[in-house]
């Protein structure tokens, strides 16, 4: 789950969290602050990346980016599960964007 409505003024709450089946025994979150670029592209914004690891099967995530220029962001977070087999699964969630 990414949280929406994460920037307040030119301040971004990045926000990421998610559980998995009792049988996950690691989490891992990349999270990516994004801002729409030439041609609509998003792309990380200068620097605003994130990774956690968790030995359990709950994740929660929260980092700050503080004075975002002008555009529009949303947040990108890639949640990697692993279960007791070792077979991992890959999510990704994307926030609604925002403009500042």
């Amino acid at each position: 789950m990414v949280f929406p409505n994460f920037i307040s003024g030119t301040t971004a709450n990045c926000q990421s969290s998610t559980r998995g089946y009792s049988d996950v025994v690691a989490i891992t979150a990349e999270q990516y602050l994004q801002k729409q670029g030439f041609l609509w592209i998003w792309t990380t914004y200068n620097g605003a990346e994130w990774t956690k690891t968790v030995y359990s099967n709950v994740l929660a995530m929260s980092n700050t980016k503080t004075g975002l220029s002008g555009g529009k962001y949303r947040l990108k977070t890639i949640f990697t599960l692993t279960d007791k087999n070792g077979k991992t699964e890959k999510i990704t969630v994307y926030s609604d964007s925002k403009s500042v």
